[in-house]
Order: C-alpha cells, then sequence, then structure tokens
C-alpha cells in the first residue's frame, strides 16, 4: 500500500517458542516480531511518535512503533527488540489493566473468544 506515514500498533511480544496464550491475534512471538522490524527498516525511516506526527514534508515512508496496554511481554521482548536495533517506541499504559490479564485475554483462554 501507499503511504507516507505508518503507525505500527502491537500488543504482546510474548517468547519466541512459547504457546500462545489469550487473544492470539494481540500476541506476536518475538522472533517474528524482530523479522518485522527489520523488514520495516529495510523500507522505512522509523521514527518516534511525536517526530511522526510533527513530519511536515518527507521524501519517503516515516513509521512509528508503539506497544498498547503496556503488556509484560511487550516490556520485555518488545522493547529490548526495538533497543537492540535502536528504534524508538511508545509505550502507552492502561492504568485500569496494571497487574491484570485483560478480559478478552482470559475469554480467550477459556474458549469463550475464538
Amino acid at each position: 500500500r501507499r503511504f507516507s506515514r505508518l503507525i505500527l500498533g502491537y500488543h504482546g511480544v510474548r517468547d519466541s517458542g512459547s504457546t500462545p496464550a489469550g487473544e492470539r491475534t494481540l500476541h506476536l512471538d518475538a522472533d517474528s516480531f524482530v523479522t518485522q522490524l527489520r523488514i520495516v527498516l529495510s523500507e522505512c525511516d522509523v521514527v518516534s511518535l511525536p517526530d511522526l506526527l510533527r513530519a511536515r514534508e518527507h521524501n519517503g515512508h516515516l513509521v512509528a512503533i508503539t506497544f498498547d496496554d503496556a503488556y509484560a511481554s511487550a516490556l520485555r521482548n518488545g522493547v529490548e527488540a526495538c533497543d537492540s536495533l535502536d528504534i524508538p517506541y511508545t509505550v502507552f499504559v492502561a492504568p485500569a489493566l496494571l497487574g491484570k490479564v485483560p478480559a478478552w485475554d482470559l475469554r480467550a483462554a477459556s474458549g469463550e473468544w475464538n
């Protein structure tokens, strides 16, 4: 697709080789996440979210990486991957979810949500 600015939002970045848990579309494995980051780096300029929002003119594609809901796995694996590749990122914290498992993950784990 053609775009000039894109925000890639992630949730959980689970340990590679671990069994998926919770709502599976929200939890990418760490190896796949790193692969995606490398592809993005090869095709785009990855910038911080504030820089992406401030950018007026740019030749090429600007991408910002975000982590929504501050899942522990994203803070562990996702942030580590971004740091190792020198990629800026933004973490959005949902204070009501701190220390809790979101309802959508509980429902998915119980089989209520496919």
